[in-house]
C-alpha cells in the first residue's frame, strides 16, 4: 500500500488493568486505598521502596490513580510546610 502509514496506538501507564475501585463513590474508595497502603506498609521491607504497581495492586485500583494521591499528598505537604516556615521567620 504505497503513501499509507501505520500506526500503533498504545496506553500508557495502566496497560490495560482496569481498577476495582470503579463505580465507588470518593469516601469508600479513598477508605479502600487507605486499607491497602496500611497491609502494603505491613508487609513492606525496611528500606525497601515499593513501585507503584505493587502499592496499586494492594489498593485494588491502577497505578496512575496511585500516582494521583501521591502528587496531591506531596503538593498538601509543601503548602504546609510552607505556611510553617513562613509563621517561623514571621514571629
Amino acid at each position: 500500500m504505497r503513501g499509507s502509514k501505520r500506526t500503533t496506538i498504545r496506553r500508557i501507564g495502566d496497560y490495560g488493568r482496569t481498577s476495582e475501585l470503579r463505580g465507588l463513590k470518593k469516601p469508600e474508595r479513598d477508605h479502600r486505598i487507605d486499607l491497602g497502603l496500611a497491609i502494603a506498609r505491613c508487609h513492606a521491607k525496611p528500606g525497601v521502596p515499593m513501585s507503584l504497581q505493587m502499592l496499586a495492586e494492594f489498593c485494588g485500583c491502577t497505578d496512575g490513580l496511585i500516582l494521583m494521591y501521591e502528587r496531591n499528598a506531596l503538593k498538601k505537604l509543601r503548602m504546609r510546610l510552607g505556611k510553617e516556615i513562613k509563621s517561623f521567620f514571621i514571629r
